[in-house]
Order: C-alpha cells, then sequence, then structure tokens
C-alpha cells in the first residue's frame, strides 16, 4: 500500500511534450537560483547545467512539496525537465520502479499509452540512480520516446527527463544529466 501511495503521489512528476508558446508562458526560474547555465537548487542539494544559450523555466508545481524546472531549447523543439520532490522511503529497485508505474498510470488516464522499455541501474548521475526508456504512443498517434533518470538525494527525489522522436537518447540529454553535482 505503501509503495502504491507513493507511485500516486509522485505521479505528478509527469513531463510531457510542450509546445514552444506553452514554454514561453513558463515564468523563468529566480535569478538567485542561476549561477551561468547551470540551475542551483540549495534546498534540495543538487545543481545542473543546461546547455548553452538554453534558458531556464520554473513552471508551476502540480503538487505542494515538489518543484519543477525546464531547460528550454530556445530554438524551439523539445526542453528537458527537472523535476524535485520530497521521499521518505527507502531507495532501492522495487521504490523506483513503483515511482514509473504511478508516471505510467498518469499518462494512460490522460488517454497516452506507455511502454516501460528498459529499467535499469545507473551511476549516472549518482550512485543509485536508476535509467528508464518508455515508449509513448500520444492521443492523435504519434509515437515519442521518453528518456530519464530519477535518484534520490537528501530525502528528495530528484528525477531528469526528455522526449525524443527516435529510441536513441539524445546525447545532449546525456550530458546534460551527467552535469548534475549533489551538495
Amino acid at each position: 500500500m505503501k509503495r502504491l501511495c507513493l507511485a500516486l503521489a509522485l505521479s505528478s512528476l509527469v513531463s510531457l511534450p510542450v509546445a514552444a508558446q506553452e514554454r514561453k508562458a513558463a515564468p523563468l526560474a529566480p535569478p538567485e537560483m542561476l549561477e551561468g547555465q547551470r540551475l542551483v537548487d540549495r534546498a534540495a542539494h543538487f545543481s545542473i547545467e543546461a546547455p548553452p544559450n538554453w534558458t531556464w523555466l520554473a513552471p508551476p508545481p502540480d503538487h505542494p512539496g515538489f518543484r519543477n524546472f525546464a531547460a528550454s531549447n530556445p530554438e524551439g523543439g523539445l526542453g528537458y525537465a527537472v523535476n524535485t520532490g520530497t521521499l521518505e522511503l527507502p531507495w532501492n529497485a522495487d521504490n523506483a520502479r513503483d515511482i514509473q508505474v504511478g508516471m505510467a498510470k498518469k499518462l494512460r488516464e490522460m488517454g497516452f499509452r506507455v511502454e516501460l522499455l528498459t529499467f535499469t541501474q545507473t551511476n549516472v548521475p549518482s550512485t543509485g540512480a536508476y535509467h528508464f526508456s518508455w515508449r509513448v504512443v500520444l492521443p492523435q498517434g504519434a509515437t515519442m520516446y521518453r528518456f530519464g533518470y530519477e535518484l534520490k538525494h537528501n530525502n528528495r527525489l530528484l528525477s531528469f527527463t526528455c522526449f525524443a522522436p527516435e529510441n536513441q537518447e539524445p546525447s545532449q540529454f546525456s550530458s546534460f544529466v551527467a552535469s548534475v553535482r549533489l551538495f
């Protein structure tokens, strides 16, 4: 039951492809959280660097206790989502997988078809992280692929995700996640 509650509570960490005009409407990340291209979230004890010339946005959170950020590509296309939330359960494969189940359930409720393709433990961006990939069929029938990493750090869930049109994680996203620094 605890796992089910965790999955439902964390299902708000879903990041969807967002149209360029919708990203423009999101507020910019607070200047005090930026050091050049690096977003520094002192409350969650991490930082991450956006690609050159990208903009950090801070969309309003979907749920109390969560924070959402997006690295937005000024040339259009899809950006990268960074989500944080309180996580008090032990960090293990079962709980990490339950987060995926909760996110997939939320997408299915919105009319998407979701298939988990991979779920593996990794040391990127830190020891004890998990990497995942999904195939997502959008309500209008287009197929996208979702790639992401999740980890627990200082009782916070950190999630980094992107969508891509092909079933290959974009190298720029891999570099983005590798830029994470925990403190």
